[in-house]
């Protein structure tokens, strides 16, 4: 049984409004968080391992990227975005390793958006050094994950289906397991779509992240890379001959 072939209808649970709401939300996220790394090439060769129904493959279209595509393991996602999305290039896929196999160096950016907390580490490890191999010389790869160094850590525990949780910390030392030495972590702050974002933010700014700093400090003696927003995203570029 592939506990994700009903992953929408169980999970994500949104209907036609609230799902083209939801890229629109996040047409400014990818404006926000992966522009300024992606740059504006928008012939990039851009594959997102885990598409889910494919808000970031419409939302990077929108914003003018010609060759994007996505691959996912639940059938009933890929059906969304297919159907309500009228996304053409989302593609039902269980062995995202095979399928890179398939397509050796022909992408620049791999997206693991939200994707690798759903997998044990020997996994992770596995589809990392799979990436490695298969990506050409200077590939990037965006991931997102939940954070494990956030106050309560709700977009871990809010899914079932998590295995491994992971922080800013130890996503940085799995890198280094697959010979992955050049990378960045960024914190991830909520969309801003109205005044009550906007003061959510602000509480977040002058309250809860001092706050969350002054423990880590006066427990551990440090703030642990100094990034406790619920998500965050490490932005890796891969090089053949990589050396610590």
């Amino acid at each position: 049984m592939n506990i994700y072939d009903d992953y929408f209808k169980t999970t994500v649970n949104m209907g036609r409004e609230e799902l083209i709401k939801s890229v629109q939300t996040n047409i400014k996220y990818i404006k926000i968080n992966l522009i300024p790394h992606l740059g504006h090439d928008k012939s990039l060769h851009i594959l997102e391992i885990g598409c889910g129904y494919g808000k970031n493959i419409a939302s990077l279209e929108f914003l003018g990227y010609k060759n994007v595509e996505g691959i996912d393991i639940s059938k009933d996602q890929i059906e969304v975005g297919k159907n309500i999305l009228s996304l053409k290039n989302i593609y039902l896929e269980e062995d995202a390793i095979k399928y890179l196999k398939t397509k050796r160096e022909v992408y620049k950016v791999i997206l693991l958006i939200d994707v690798i907390e759903h997998l044990e580490v020997k996994d992770i490890l596995t589809l990392l050094n799979a990436i490695r191999d298969n990506m050409p010389e200077e590939g990037m790869i965006f991931i997102q994950s939940p954070n494990a160094f956030s106050i309560v850590n709700p977009f871990f525990y809010g899914d079932i289906t998590h295995k491994t949780n992971l922080s800013p910390r130890n996503i940085l030392q799995i890198l280094r397991m697959v010979n992955i030495f050049d990378s960045e972590i960024f914190p991830i702050s909520p969309v801003i779509n109205g005044i009550k974002d906007l003061l959510i933010k602000i509480i977040w700014k002058i309250l809860w992240e001092p706050i969350i700093k002054i423990y880590y400090r006066s427990t551990l003696g440090k703030t642990w890379t100094g990034i406790h927003t619920s998500n965050f995203l490490v932005v890796a570029r891969v090089k053949k001959n990589n050396n610590p």
